[in-house]
């Protein structure tokens, strides 16, 4: 399957129905509530992306990155801005930083 841009909800819902995840299971897993997961699909969501992504395992940037930039940085603002991403830092490098 190509992953990117055009990557139907449903294909990546079925692929990690096979893995045996769960929305769930995966914001258990991930500290985020289950909204986050759900919502990631529709639109922006920092949080369940990531959550979606480790359950594929594959970098989030890669499922969605019309919502990535080259170097696989957020785009989404207050991400962004938490994460301060004006730096050349990616977001890993800044959480291990704080």
């Amino acid at each position: 399957m190509r992953w990117g841009i055009g990557s139907n909800p449903k294909d990546i819902k079925d692929i990690l129905r096979k893995k045996g995840a769960t929305y769930r299971k995966l914001a258990a897993e991930n500290n985020c509530h289950i909204s986050q997961i759900s919502d990631a699909f529709r639109k922006p969501c920092y949080a369940g992306e990531q959550a979606i992504a480790k359950g594929l395992g594959l970098p989030a940037f890669r499922i969605w990155p019309d919502r990535y930039d080259a170097e696989g940085r957020p785009l989404h603002k207050r991400i962004r801005k938490r994460f301060n991403m004006n730096s050349d830092k990616t977001p890993s490098q800044n959480c291990e930083a704080a």
